[in-house]
């Protein structure tokens, strides 16, 4: 069970911004005609497939799956271990 299901209390800082830590997996989108908070892998996958974008075009537009997938690695910030 996530940690927004169960009520985790645990607090981490992001940006300099103190919240419970299940506070920062939502995002603030769009849908169904108005605004709301989203979780999950249907938001997570977007901003990666954006982030490779931005690099395939900073690489002159032409990688192949496995150079972006190691460049995601290598700029990628490991937050630890998610509960």
């Amino acid at each position: 069970m996530s940690a927004y299901m169960d009520g985790g209390t645990d607090l981490c800082t992001v940006a300099g911004v103190t919240n419970v830590c299940y506070a920062f997996d939502f995002v603030f989108s769009t849908g169904n005609g108005g605004w709301y908070w989203s979780v999950g892998t249907s938001m997570s996958s977007p901003h990666a497939a954006g982030v490779a974008a931005l690099i395939i075009s900073a690489n002159g537009g032409k990688m192949k799956p496995s150079q972006v997938e190691a460049k995601m690695r290598s700029l990628a910030l490991d937050m630890g271990k998610h509960r």
